[in-house]
């Protein structure tokens, strides 16, 4: 289950009843090394096995050191010595969460609310589950919740704008994205969303680049910054011709590379930035430096039919039928509906006949 916000977990106040409390000076350990405090707590647990503090604790450095299935162990133990500890609960259903077990980190989730919890993460990640089971109406009301316990938080505005735009309901989502840039205008998920309702729902690029240009203030090198930057250079050389401007075509168009190219450096498996690259390069007429981009694209994504369909033009152009009508044919293979493939491909078919009967 994959998502598109920021997951957190609270550091948990432990503020149930029963059990026994711990020494907190020795809970607080100031060691940065999970191992150390997992070996710290396990020698303090063997005085006070019945310490649910202690094991809460435990749990928390198991998931540091990555066991997740230990930290639930840890957390049963505790809620069993303490059953109204809400943030044992929550901490539970988070480690449920990290591990796609959803039916049974709601439960927990809820649990902590019904408890009492003043922790705005359990009412957010109440309202993270429902979002992904798409019950927008009661992750609606979770986020609502997270909001009221904690309304300077920018993650839960970003999460609650996020919903909206799933909706369709634009403008509701662009009052949460700006409350949210309010907090932190650095936050650069809410910018990203923000440029691409900007270029793709309300048709307005010049404020998209504002939005973008923002980003690369955040981060010169931000990879979504300087993909958006590429594409905007190569809008530009679309919009002209090369007949019309030849000279400021290839400038922007080279310009465009170059963005495309800080973006890869960041990040080197973004997918559309070798695919544009890849395009510019054919637009320049340099045919190997875009055959190695569309190359890379098939490599990690065999199912992309238009990197398929660019490989096949740059071979027809060079004379290479053959292979160029096999690229064309698994370009309509993976996608049946792709017209100017399937076109291509009844066309070339013709071409090879015919250059087969001539040998």
């Amino acid at each position: 289950m994959g998502t598109a916000f920021l997951v957190g977990c609270g550091p948990g106040t432990g503020n149930g009843q029963g059990g026994t409390p711990s020494d907190s000076t020795f809970v607080q350990s100031d060691s940065a090394d999970p191992a150390l405090r997992v070996r710290q707590l396990t020698a303090r647990l063997q005085q006070s096995p019945k310490d649910w503090q202690l094991w809460y604790d435990r749990s928390k450095a198991w998931y540091d050191l990555g066991n997740t299935a230990q930290a639930i162990a840890d957390c049963d133990k505790s809620i069993e010595l303490n059953i109204t500890n809400p943030e044992a609960y929550h901490l539970r259903g988070f480690y449920y969460y990290v591990q796609n077990q959803d039916s049974a980190a709601l439960r927990d989730f809820k649990r902590s609310a019904q408890l009492g919890s003043e922790n705005a993460e359990t009412f957010y990640m109440v309202g993270q589950i429902f979002f992904f089971k798409k019950d927008y109406k009661q992750a609606l009301e979770g986020y609502d919740n997270a909001i009221k316990l904690d309304s300077l938080s920018p993650t839960y505005y970003f999460a609650r704008g996020f919903l909206f735009e799933t909706q369709g309901k634009i403008e509701a989502a662009i009052e949460e994205y700006r409350l949210s840039l309010e907090i932190d205008p650095s936050f650069v998920k809410v910018l990203v969303a923000l440029h691409d309702i900007y270029l793709e729902e309300k048709k307005d690029p010049d404020q998209a680049y504002i939005f973008n240009d923002r980003i690369l203030k955040v981060d010169s090198l931000h990879p979504i910054g300087r993909y958006n930057q590429g594409n905007f250079f190569l809008a530009r050389a679309n919009r002209l011709s090369a007949e019309e401007d030849l000279v400021n075509f290839q400038v922007l168009l080279k310009l465009a590379i170059s963005e495309y190219s800080k973006c890869l450096q960041k990040d080197k498996n973004f997918l559309l930035a070798y695919y544009n690259r890849g395009y510019c390069y054919y637009l320049l007429e340099s045919y190997e430096r875009a055959m190695g981009d569309f190359d890379r694209v098939i490599q990690q994504d065999p199912f992309n039919e238009k990197a398929f369909f660019m490989k096949a033009s740059i071979q027809e152009f060079k004379g290479d039928l053959v292979s160029a009508l096999s690229n064309y044919e698994q370009a309509v293979k993976i996608n049946p509906n792709f017209l100017d493939a399937g076109k291509a491909v009844k066309e070339l078919r013709v071409k090879v006949n015919a250059q087969s009967s001539k040998l």
